[in-house]
């Protein structure tokens, strides 16, 4: 595990999460920087069923449509470690895997192929946990990811129900995702929104660069703008943007972004 940056700002610590051997000899470490700098930490590993550890209930829902004979058997992989399972049909191509986690970024593989049947039954992605919530995830079989950035975002919502998006506002320079980040083109002419995943009370980004963003949040016709400056990850020393911020979002960020307003619909 290797410290990579903090932003005093947003009270986020910038964590690269190493192998778990390194994870397990760094964890001293860590818990005194924890304690020191007073941040939140994004950082895990895989947790098998009945292990020591606390874990958070991880649960992935997938479309088998591109694998031919998909029966329910599968292999999943989370951070290097490899189980057997089998999957529960919730309705026609449609299936779901329950397993628990802890909190971290994590990588996960699913892999349903076999020596007749192997074209299209393979996916993977990367993912964020926080503590004390249950993540999940929508995948299909075939959709294979190759990653360029390898920069998340993570924080909790004031209260379910709200929608948010990721946006880089217009006149912001572009980042090349090809590079990590790093070479910037022309400005943007327009508002540029990137994926985000409303889940529960919490939201999450992956694959992203190390600029300026905002979260706009929506919600009962209105929408407002929380300032996001993941300018901290960027380091010279790494070839791309690498770790995780985690950036929680209050009721008083929410009060600075929906002053009073009149709204005709």
């Amino acid at each position: 595990m290797r410290l990579v940056g903090y932003d005093r700002e947003t009270t986020a610590l910038l964590i690269y999460s190493g192998e778990v051997r390194r994870a397990r000899r760094a964890f001293c470490a860590v818990q005194l920087a924890v304690f020191i700098l007073s941040t939140a930490l994004l950082t895990g590993s895989a947790v098998p069923q009945g292990g020591a550890l606390k874990s958070i209930p991880l649960e992935v829902s997938f479309f088998t449509f591109n694998c031919d004979k998909f029966s329910g058997s599968l292999k999943y992989t989370i951070d290097a470690v490899t189980v057997g399972a089998k999957a529960q049909r919730l309705q026609g191509d449609l299936y779901q895997l329950r397993v628990g986690v802890s909190p971290g970024t994590h990588e996960l593989l699913l892999d349903a192929s076999s020596k007749g049947n192997a074209s299209g039954c393979v996916t993977n992605r990367t993912f964020d946990v926080l503590p004390g919530r249950s993540r999940h995830l929508v995948m299909a079989l075939g959709v294979t990811l190759t990653r360029r950035s390898r920069c998340s975002v993570a924080g909790a919502l004031p209260i379910h129900g709200m929608s948010a998006a990721l946006v880089l506002p217009k006149g912001s320079l572009v980042p090349n995702t090809i590079s990590g980040g790093y070479l910037m083109v022309e400005p943007s002419k327009n508002d540029l929104y990137y994926p985000l995943e409303v889940d529960g009370d919490a939201y999450y980004a992956e694959h992203i660069s190390p600029v300026k963003y905002v979260v706009r949040l929506f919600f009962g016709g209105w929408s407002g703008d929380i300032p996001l400056d993941l300018t901290g990850a960027a380091n010279i020393r790494e070839p791309e943007c690498v770790g995780s911020f985690i950036h929680n979002i209050t009721v008083n960020d929410v009060k600075k972004a929906f002053p009073l307003t009149d709204i005709a619909e």
